[in-house]
């Protein structure tokens, strides 16, 4: 007998350890992204960088909301909730790009601080900062905003002689479907990447240090070195379309 409790919160977290135990490496690459865009922020706050005078705020504001949406993003992943997972993170990519646009245009900032702005005309101008963003969110769209027969089912199956239609209800946990673990961890871990990103193009300086080139926090002397996120984008970008 199946009761409430099995299906409210049963399942929910039968499917969590069963995803867990699939995706160990990949999960592990996923938090440590989070983090990492994470930390680079806290660094700047202590070090007593100028992240929150004058309109600087607001831009942190996004960007620390896009943060937690991704975090939430992971949670909603490992219940195998593919659709909620990247509705919210194409939430996440407007925050971002908004964070964005509203700091190098004055008339889209007037408008955000008016409540008069439209957050989709973010991702057109963000293209020129981050080319790919206008694609990732497009994609996200498709595949789970709007509502469409290969997000929502029924499953189609070729058989030998004609195409078979199913519905499959999981009783004890939900099950994997087609790799979609993969596929929604790296989505993730992308959108992370952007949020890092977002925060290099609105605080960050580019800087050479001793023959090398960086990033600098504006009011401290703190610079970050290392692979550039524009890079590991189009990096992620790529596995996704792969998959």
């Amino acid at each position: 007998m199946v009761t409430t409790e099995d299906i409210i919160y049963n399942k929910v977290e039968n499917t969590k350890k069963d995803f867990d135990s699939k995706n160990k490496e990949l999960l592990k690459k996923v938090e440590s992204e989070i983090a990492t865009a994470h930390v680079s922020k806290l660094i700047g706050l202590l070090k007593g960088a100028d992240f929150v005078i004058e309109n600087k705020i607001y831009f942190l504001s996004l960007l620390l909301k896009a943060e937690n949406i991704v975090i939430a993003s992971f949670h909603l992943a490992r219940q195998r909730a593919y659709i909620e997972t990247f509705s919210l993170l194409r939430i996440a990519i407007e925050a971002i790009a908004t964070a964005i646009h509203i700091s190098k245009e004055e008339k889209a900032l007037n408008n955000y601080l008016n409540e008069n702005y439209k957050s989709t005309d973010s991702i057109s101008y963000s293209k020129k900062y981050i080319p790919l963003i206008g694609e990732i969110w497009g994609a996200f769209s498709k595949a789970a905003v709007h509502i469409n027969s290969r997000a929502y089912g029924p499953k189609i199956e070729i058989g030998k002689d004609k195409l078979r239609e199913s519905i499959i209800i999981d009783f004890d946990f939900y099950r994997q479907n087609n790799g979609s673990d993969s596929v929604t961890l790296i989505a993730i871990q992308l959108v992370a990447t952007l949020v890092h990103r977002a925060f290099e193009i609105i605080f960050l300086k580019e800087v050479i240090y001793k023959g090398q080139s960086g990033l600098s926090i504006p009011g401290t002397d703190t610079i970050i070195f290392g692979k550039k996120y524009s890079d590991k984008i189009n990096d992620l970008s790529n596995k996704i379309r792969e998959m």
